[in-house]
């Protein structure tokens, strides 16, 4: 797991790499973290974002409808803090 964070104006800013995203019950709690009162800002790269989605759909058996909808449910989330 890689985790790197730079101190900002509102917290610390996170970097989930895939290995985090893709593992449901780590993802689910480093998730929960970021909600009020905010412990940390999880921020993640394009190349996260793909290496993640490729896991999903090639180790995990997700389509690429399945992991779209994946992402817009995590991003939409996370735009809501």
């Amino acid at each position: 797991m890689r985790v790197s964070a730079q101190r900002s104006q509102s917290g610390y800013q996170v970097s989930l790499d895939a290995s985090v995203l893709v593992n449901a019950a780590l993802r689910d709690t480093l998730l929960r973290l970021a909600e009020p009162p905010y412990l940390y800002l999880p921020r993640w790269s394009k190349d996260i974002i793909l290496e993640t989605t490729r896991t999903l759909e090639t180790k995990l058996g997700l389509t690429p409808a399945q992991t779209t909808h994946w992402w817009r449910t995590r991003l939409r989330c996370l735009r809501a803090l």
